[in-house]
C-alpha cells in the first residue's frame, strides 16, 4: 500500500507531498520474484493503522534543520518526495 504524506514546516498551512510503501514481510515473499531495492518502503509485521502512523510521526519528528528545504531534503531519505531532483 502506498501512502501519501503532506508534511510541512509547523504553523503552515499546507506541505510537500512524499510518499512510502507499506507493506509487510508476507507480501514481500509473496510479490517480489527478482532483488529489488528497499528505498521509500516501510516493512511492518502487519497492516495495523496506529502502529504505521505512529512509527511515521517518530521518524519524522527525529528530523531537524535550518529551513524546511534542509528538512524536506532529510525527509526524502525515507519518504519519496515530490521535489527529489527537481531542478528550477
Amino acid at each position: 500500500m502506498t501512502l501519501r504524506l503532506r508534511i510541512g514546516p509547523e504553523g503552515d498551512n499546507g506541505g510537500d507531498d512524499f510518499e512510502v510503501f507499506v507493506c509487510t514481510p508476507t507480501w514481500l515473499q509473496n510479490n517480489v520474484w527478482e532483488p529489488m531495492w528497499g528505498r521509500h518502503f516501510l516493512i511492518v509485521k502487519e497492516f495495523n493503522y496506529q502502529l504505521i502512523v505512529d512509527a511515521i510521526i517518530k521518524a519524522i519528528s527525529q528530523y531537524e534543520g535550518v529551513g524546511w528545504s534542509e528538512i524536506a531534503c532529510k525527509l526524502a531519505r525515507l519518504y519519496a518526495w515530490e521535489f527529489e531532483d527537481y531542478q528550477a
